[in-house]
């Protein structure tokens, strides 16, 4: 309810960036969660959607780690595997293009 609410307040503000802080603080929350794999997924797809569109390089990055290790821990498919190891990569790219030393770090350690 907490979260729905908090998605509410960001969305009726308008403001891309609160909607971007918005879902990437719900996706880490509930990436935490046991069982909340899949609500994880998707505010964390949604905040990589809205820094796309913002064109926030740094947001990107946070976003695309996120998923990526949310993805990469899932036991999926191996597609969707590729799709963690792509994620994490664009993380990585963007991360050492940005010099975000907490971002190169867990790509790497994702990527081992």
């Amino acid at each position: 309810r907490l979260a729905q609410t908090a998605v509410e307040a960001a969305e009726h503000s308008g403001s891309s960036w609160f909607r971007y802080a918005a879902h990437i603080a719900l996706g880490r929350l509930f990436a935490q969660i046991p069982g909340d794999e899949v609500e994880a997924g998707i505010h964390f797809r949604t905040a990589f959607d809205l820094a796309t569109r913002m064109n926030s390089l740094p947001f990107l990055a946070h976003a695309a780690v996120e998923l990526g290790e949310l993805l990469w821990r899932s036991e999926q498919q191996s597609a969707q595997q590729r799709q963690a190891e792509g994620y994490v990569r664009q993380a990585l790219a963007l991360g050492e293009r940005l010099a975000i030393d907490s971002i190169i770090e867990r790509a790497r350690h994702l990527l081992r």
